[in-house]
């Protein structure tokens, strides 16, 4: 849905209608010798009601520069780490975007769900099992 847009209601009951067009774009890695960052861009990133969609673009644009949205993550020996971005077991159309903080165990090949909030709120969980779903893998 992200990608393509369309509207609807998610798992929570929360309604929604986006333009799309909010495209994983890239996926740049860093590391040291205790942890991998990933940061991964996005062309956009739409607000589940159109009006206030209009705002945020907006605003991001003046506050940014622009409106593609810039999310990283990093994993240790600890676990994955959503310092900032994590979904606060939120779904895709919750109103407000989500900045938490998790550690979740990781290991090779867990997965990683990037748009569980409309603002690319990330974690392991599918907080949207009811909605379409786009798979990359690297």
């Amino acid at each position: 849905m992200d990608r393509t847009g369309g509207s609807g209601t998610d798992s929570s009951s929360n309604d929604y209608d986006i333009d799309g067009g909010n495209d994983f774009s890239s996926l740049s890695t860093s590391y040291t010798s205790t942890k991998v960052t990933y940061t991964l861009t996005f062309d956009d990133e739409d607000h589940p009601d159109e009006w206030w969609d209009d705002f945020w673009d907006n605003w991001r644009s003046v506050q940014y520069g622009r409106t593609t949205d810039i999310e990283s993550f990093y994993v240790t020996s600890a676990g994955i780490n959503f310092n900032g971005i994590w979904d606060n077991d939120k779904t895709f159309a919750e109103f407000y975007g989500q900045h938490g903080n998790k550690v979740r165990s990781y290991s090779s090949g867990s997965p990683v769900y990037i748009s569980n909030v409309w603002n690319h709120a990330m974690d392991t969980t599918n907080e949207n099992s009811g909605m379409s779903m786009t798979t990359w893998t690297t």
